[in-house]
């Protein structure tokens, strides 16, 4: 499980932090309301076109794309986003969870 941080800058675009060795290290987050944690299985990020390419963290950052989105049209877009690039044949199972802090 993975979980990346969708936080509007002060611009409104949305950036994405990934949060690396979450199950190493204690660590503490300031989130505040309008941010988004997007939980993830490897079978996201490992998910393969064609040509055997992954996914990959890119590939979410891609489909999150720019400015604010409810928790449901995020999860919306990456599951598209992920089942175009692999033609719907995943190899493994493929579960985003998006929470919206309030």
């Amino acid at each position: 499980m993975a979980v990346i941080i969708f936080s509007p800058s002060a611009t409104g675009c949305i950036s994405s932090k990934l949060v690396r060795r979450l199950f190493y290290a204690d660590s503490t987050l300031a989130l505040a309301p309008g941010d988004r944690l997007l939980f993830f299985t490897d079978g996201v990020t490992e998910a393969e076109n064609t040509k055997e390419e992954e996914f990959g963290y890119r590939g979410i950052a891609n489909a999150a794309g720019t400015g604010p989105s409810s928790s449901a049209e995020l999860k919306r877009k990456i599951m598209k986003a992920v089942e175009e690039f692999c033609h719907g044949e995943f190899r493994d199972d493929v579960t985003p969870v998006v929470a919206c802090i309030r």
